[in-house]
């Protein structure tokens, strides 16, 4: 399990600075850079403040989740699997992305 820090707040499964999934997916197969990676889990809000919730309403955020990861040129995949101890999902270029391409995995290290 990786330690998550999410700065992507507009996302649906945000919860300050981690995320309520159980499990996210960092795509980039061909990344040499982590600008060419992205969190693929990322679903946009709808604008009214929609974020993933538990069964009494409220937001559950995970301290360490699975992440499946694609970026096969990453120090840290390990069998299609994140191997670092954290990694930080960021926006990417821009301060409130809309979609997956405008976030990216600032973790990302070239083998």
């Amino acid at each position: 399990m990786t330690n998550l820090k999410c700065h992507v707040d507009n996302c649906i499964h945000h919860s300050p600075e981690r995320c309520c999934k159980p499990e996210i997916h960092v795509d980039g197969p061909c990344a040499c850079g982590c600008e060419q990676t992205c969190c693929g889990s990322f679903e946009m809000q709808n604008g009214t403040g929609s974020a993933a919730v538990n069964a009494c309403g409220r937001k559950v955020p995970n301290e360490s989740l699975q992440v499946h990861c694609s970026a096969s040129n990453c120090l840290y995949n390990q069998k299609g699997e994140c191997s670092a101890s954290s990694i930080d999902i960021s926006p990417c270029g821009c301060s409130t992305p809309d979609c997956k391409s405008q976030t990216e995995c600032a973790s990302f290290r070239i083998k």
